[in-house]
């Protein structure tokens, strides 16, 4: 059950989705990095740069949101691009605790600045305040590949790159080029096929089990990996992430050691998890910016607790506490 795409400023930053800090770059990027099969790497520039910037770091991501048929929602694209002077931040600080199969588990890093480091950035060690990275406006951006026209896109006053004109559904054919071209760098990717999730809805996640996930596989192999974000502890504060970095063949099961793990540091209402079908390929002369093509699904998880808003929907004595019935 997809849902539909919004734009959030989180950590001082733009992104897409509602989880989009784990569904775009940063912490996701540590895996798709080291992947193969689903990055171009066009370029090494990174250490110097291209187009008289300097080094940039950031994404031009397309997003291809399928139909919901349980809302009759249509199906959707997108494209927003926001590029930084340095690298972009996590909103909460984590840590690796532990990884298997191409997943990862993230948990909290307990860290605390005195005094606070306000909207100016994250407190990322003890007393330790990093900047946010600042956006950059570096020209106009060309995009070749989706629907019948050329975009042009300019940073405006926000320094987010956005078409004017209205995307179609779907913006191209599965394998098809995608071009971005930017004063000095620029990238190549391949269009892909929207992700189709297939199985129980809610995903039903427990201790003491793998998590298998099933989706329907792509027409063309190679071009595309599946990204999973699983998160059953947002509402009550987070405490960790599962997140996966895998082969689109059709099928995985997320560890039963990370998840027995993820569950031992607690429950709470309306968990999760989001699956995106990505292709990627990085820019020539500037490698730490990426044309990032995605297609998300965000699936609710079943981990036994009853989610509420309030106690109305608890039973006689109950009440509602993170968004659970205690």
């Amino acid at each position: 059950m997809s849902k539909r795409v919004a734009l959030a400023r989180i950590g001082g930053k733009l992104a897409v989705g509602r989880r989009a800090w784990l569904t775009t770059p940063c912490l996701i990027a540590a895996l798709s990095s080291c992947s193969s099969g689903a990055g171009n790497r066009a370029g090494t520039g990174g250490s110097s740069g291209g187009g008289g910037f300097g080094v940039l770091h950031g994404d031009f991501t397309v997003e291809i949101v399928a139909p919901d048929p349980a809302t009759t929602s249509p199906g959707l694209t997108s494209l927003v691009g926001m590029v930084f002077d340095e690298p972009q931040l996590p909103p909460i600080p984590l840590k690796l605790d532990s990884e298997l199969n191409g997943c990862q588990l993230w948990v909290v890093k307990i860290v605390s600045c005195i005094p606070g480091c306000g909207s100016a950035g994250v407190c990322t060690e003890t007393n330790q305040c990093t900047p946010y990275p600042s956006p950059r406006d570096i020209g106009p951006v060309h995009v070749q590949g989706l629907g019948t026209s050329d975009l042009v896109m300019d940073a405006g006053t926000r320094n987010v790159y956005e078409p004017i004109a209205f995307l179609p559904y779907p913006p191209c054919v599965e394998g098809a080029s995608v071009l971005l071209n930017g004063q000095g760098f620029s990238a190549q990717g391949r269009c892909i096929a929207p992700l189709a999730m297939i199985g129980p809805d809610p995903l039903p996640v427990a201790r003491g089990q793998g998590t298998p996930l099933t989706w329907t596989a792509p027409g063309t192999s190679d071009i595309s990996r599946v990204r999973l974000s699983l998160d059953i502890s947002q509402h009550g504060g987070k405490k960790g992430e599962i997140v996966c970095d895998i082969p689109d063949t059709g099928s995985f099961e997320i560890p039963e050691p990370l998840i027995t793990k993820l569950v031992d540091l607690g429950l709470a209402g309306f968990p999760e998890i989001v699956a995106s079908r990505v292709s990627t390929a990085f820019a020539s002369a500037q490698s730490d910016v990426r044309l990032v093509i995605s297609s998300p699904v965000t699936r609710a998880v079943d981990t036994g607790v009853m989610s509420c808003r309030d106690e109305t929907t608890c039973a006689p004595g109950q009440a509602c506490q993170d968004d659970v019935c205690k």
